[in-house]
């Protein structure tokens, strides 16, 4: 099994989970006592790394590069980045997948990140959504929605989740991304807030500067 760790700046490193011992209570990883801690592959993209998902079956991770706006993947078996990629909205920001992997999905703020717009008062707020099949690695449909994104998670019903981005404090909405409506707006989290999807579907957690709350 492989742990990936992810880089920020040139490169994508993995290694080996085995390089990691496992340290009593929250003492800090240090090397393993088998060998050097060493990735066992590097692999140049010279761009900023926003996201990375790994396919269903493990042989792809999927990565968005943020510096070019495109979506790339490296094969896990030849640590190879293929030449193949799909380009998206100049200025989006990040990506996640479908629970089954076939399908990625990135966005873009069109009216920024503003503390001081919170519900649209100064600026529409708009974000723009792309899915992509991750087998094809093409774009598949192109959607608006009035939400200002800053991460967002998918349902196996089609749903699309979205934190906002704008204000003090915003709102989660949930999109139906085959009519593109928005099918709920819960009020009372914190603007920026990171997002990530229970598998059971049932639960979302929520994390903002403060803390990490379950709903």
């Amino acid at each position: 099994h492989l742990t990936l760790a992810k880089a920020k700046i040139s490169k994508i490193l993995f290694f080996r989970a085995g390089a990691f011992p496992p340290q009593a209570g929250n003492s800090p990883r240090r090397e393993s006592k088998t060998g050097e801690f060493a990735p066992i592959a590097a692999i140049p993209v010279n761009a900023v790394v926003s996201d990375m998902v790994l396919s269903a079956d493990s042989s792809w991770l999927y990565l968005f590069n943020v510096s070019e706006g495109k979506v790339q993947r490296i094969n896990t078996s030849t640590s190879i980045l293929d030449n193949v990629s799909a380009k998206v909205m100049e200025g989006s920001e990040g990506m996640c997948a479908s629970s089954d992997r076939t399908k990625l999905v990135t966005f873009v703020s069109l009216c920024g990140h503003d503390a001081t717009n919170s519900q649209g008062e100064k600026r529409p707020l708009e974000g723009k959504f792309q899915t992509i099949d991750a087998s094809a690695m093409t774009l598949t449909s192109t959607f608006s929605a009035s939400v200002d994104p800053f991460d967002i998670e998918t349902t196996d019903r089609g749903m699309l989740i979205v934190s906002g981005g704008s204000g003090q404090s915003s709102e989660l909405s949930v999109i139906d991304m085959k009519t593109t409506s928005i099918h709920l707006r819960a009020n009372r989290f914190s603007a920026k807030s990171t997002i990530r999807l229970h598998p059971d579907q049932q639960r979302i957690y929520v994390a903002t500067p403060s803390e990490i709350s379950c709903f």
